[in-house]
């Protein structure tokens, strides 16, 4: 793309044989490419260099899912965050 970056991966978390993949972003008008699923495996081939044997990631939509999978992820369940509104607070002085 003339130079431009067209997508990015980082990971969020690392211990000396799992990491954590996050930070996964494609520009809008660039998405649906592979760009990002590219970057992720070719980012995850460098850890397993490095000594990796072991990845974990959450996706945000069933489009991020899929790429996902195309590289060899499995779902293994899914989450919810809780958003308390008004804010509460556990433990501690109130």
């Amino acid at each position: 793309m003339g130079g431009a970056p067209v997508a990015m991966t980082n990971f969020n978390a690392a211990l000396p044989s799992i990491v954590q993949v996050g930070g996964v972003y494609t520009p809008p008008d660039l998405r649906g490419l592979g760009y990002a699923r590219r970057a992720v495996a070719l980012h995850l081939a460098e850890a397993q260099q490095a000594g990796i044997t072991e990845a974990t990631l959450f996706a945000a939509n069933p489009a991020a899912a899929r790429a996902y999978e195309a590289i060899g992820f499995s779902r293994i369940g899914s989450y919810r965050i809780v958003n308390f509104d008004p804010a509460i607070r556990i433990g501690g002085p109130p």
